[in-house]
């Protein structure tokens, strides 16, 4: 009996660091060989023409998908997914990617890309109050934009302050 509960024991804990070794080194290794590699393709993409960037943003949003889990907390993953929804003309799903990017980190300029992602989906108020988050930490941001949207990011920006 005492042997059998001993072996039980040392079972438990091979399988206890088998999941944590694969967690926490295999799935993370796997997922930033993923990023950089993607990295790479999506530069080079933004330079073909439309429909072979489309081709090759799909391939690396089907390769980052399949690696996701391993690095969830990883600000970059989420980027690289929203930088290849734009390119295929998915603004929601760059618009998802980015929301997800801001509940890892909040960056400026991730306001500021979230916030014309919801311009291009319609959603004007929602885009003010990103471009006002965004200009609020990084002033330079407002020169990026003009007529009526840049006033009421200011009007927004100075009301907040």
């Amino acid at each position: 009996m005492r042997r059998s509960g001993l072996i039980l024991i040392r079972l438990a804990a091979l399988a206890i660091g088998t999941f944590a070794m694969n967690r926490c080194c295999i799935l993370p290794f796997r997922c930033n060989r993923q990023i950089r590699i993607a990295q790479r393709r999506t530069q080079a993409a933004m330079d073909y023409p439309a429909v072979r960037a489309a081709v090759v943003a799909r391939e690396n949003i089907e390769r980052m998908e399949r690696v996701i889990g391993g690095c969830s907390t990883d600000v970059n993953a989420q980027l690289l997914l929203a930088a290849n929804a734009a390119l295929i003309g998915d603004t929601r799903g760059q618009f998802e990617h980015l929301d997800a990017a801001l509940r890892i980190d909040q960056r400026p300029e991730l306001y500021y890309d979230r916030g014309m992602a919801s311009l291009a989906l319609g959603r004007v108020d929602a885009a003010v109050e990103d471009l006002v988050t965004a200009t609020r930490f990084n002033p330079t941001l407002i020169d990026n934009l003009s007529g009526d949207l840049r006033t009421r990011v200011e009007r927004g920006a100075h009301s907040q302050r």
